[in-house]
């Protein structure tokens, strides 16, 4: 750690003399948790490294569990006592206690700052209470300046947890706002390009709810690859993972190797799966196991082309190229692009290009089987 670095740490140490006050009639918690944050904040500025910032903040997270420690003999909390102690909560980690800490503290005073706290502590366990408290916040101060904030952070969670319903009204404010600030700056092609952002995010929000427990599209296979892909309705009493992959794409080798795992799991539990690719007049050699832009290459040459790459990596399920109407179908953007189909041939999810997606397929996959 830098000499610096260690004399900004030594700032943070002067927090611990909260502990002195444990007898004094006349401490405060709320003024405490003020000056450790603050403490951290002037500290955090001069640091000027990884380490050096990693010792602070674990000597300011020692300095709040001191103030929890400190608050246990103080009887009588107020509501903004116990939000502070709610966000001490919450900053070491402990967030079902901080939950308890800030509906203690809403039951005394209903703030808009408590239910903006108490939608961040349910973004990753309960979106349904989240919304209800961002909800409760509006009505409350309809002009809080972190409603944006806290819209967009719902936002995010539903689309990472594939709740394309309740992204929609989200994203419906935010294409509004956007649209609201291209329209009266016409020149400024950040925010007319931020303003198509969001329209693509809607309609793609839009089609993905719509698909959601509706029969899966057919596909259009325009060349074989690997085997013969079979047609979607033949096999339902068995759940497809549908994967649209690029051999050129690093992410898509990602995801192939974990669908290798996940086949060989489940294969005699009825589960299929199929990849899917568009013509890219990509070639691939084997030696180097790597692959180059060949333009005008035919989809027939580009096909044995893919199907060496298949051997090379052990990809033992049917492969096919598709038409781009398929692609226009399945909504697909980026890659790696996932759809689980039930059962009964209807699309049960879809998986877009996100690494913290890879953990849910198995357990989607797994729920479907049972």
């Amino acid at each position: 750690m830098r000499i610096k670095d260690a004399f900004c740490c030594l700032i943070l140490v002067s927090i611990l003399p909260v502990t002195l006050s444990w007898g004094d009639d006349s401490f405060d918690v709320v003024q405490a948790y003020k000056r450790i944050v603050a403490d951290h904040q002037r500290a955090t500025e001069s640091i000027q490294s990884a380490i050096g910032q990693a010792s602070l903040d674990r000597l300011t997270r020692d300095a709040y569990r001191l103030l929890l420690e400190r608050a246990k003999a103080d009887k009588k909390l107020s509501a903004d006592d116990l939000y502070a102690l709610g966000a001490c909560n919450e900053a070491i980690g402990n967030r079902d206690e901080a939950k308890k800490l800030y509906a203690a503290s809403l039951s005394k005073s209903a703030t808009a700052k408590t239910h903006l706290a108490l939608t961040r502590v349910n973004l990753k366990d309960n979106l349904v209470i989240g919304e209800k408290h961002y909800a409760a916040a509006a009505k409350l101060q309809p002009e809080h300046p972190d409603l944006s904030k806290y819209r967009l952070l719902l936002l995010s969670a539903h689309q990472k947890n594939r709740n394309w319903n309740e992204a929609i009204p989200h994203l419906n404010y935010l294409l509004a706002y956007t649209k609201t600030l291209a329209d009266n700056a016409p020149a400024n092609s950040q925010l007319r390009a931020n303003y198509v952002s969001v329209k693509q995010q809607l309609d793609r929000a839009s089609q993905f709810a719509k698909m959601k427990s509706s029969t899966a599209p057919p596909l259009k296979i325009i060349q074989a690859i690997q085997g013969k892909v079979p047609e979607l309705q033949s096999l339902k009493g068995k759940v497809v993972v549908l994967d649209f992959f690029a051999i050129w794409s690093g992410v898509s080798h990602n995801r192939i190797s974990l669908l290798k795992t996940l086949q060989a799991k489940y294969k005699g539990n009825g589960v299929e799966v199929i990849g899917v690719t568009l013509p890219y007049e990509q070639k691939y050699d084997p030696k180097l196991d790597a692959v180059a832009k060949q333009p005008g290459l035919t989809p027939a040459k580009e096909a044995s082309f893919i199907a060496t790459f298949a051997k090379k990596h052990s990809i033992p399920w049917p492969l096919g190229m598709i038409a781009m109407e398929t692609i226009g179908k399945y909504g697909v953007s980026t890659l790696p692009h996932s759809v689980i189909i039930d059962k009964q041939g209807r699309v049960a999810a879809v998986l877009l290009g996100n690494v913290n997606n890879e953990k849910d397929i198995e357990t989607i996959v797994n729920g479907l089987i049972k």
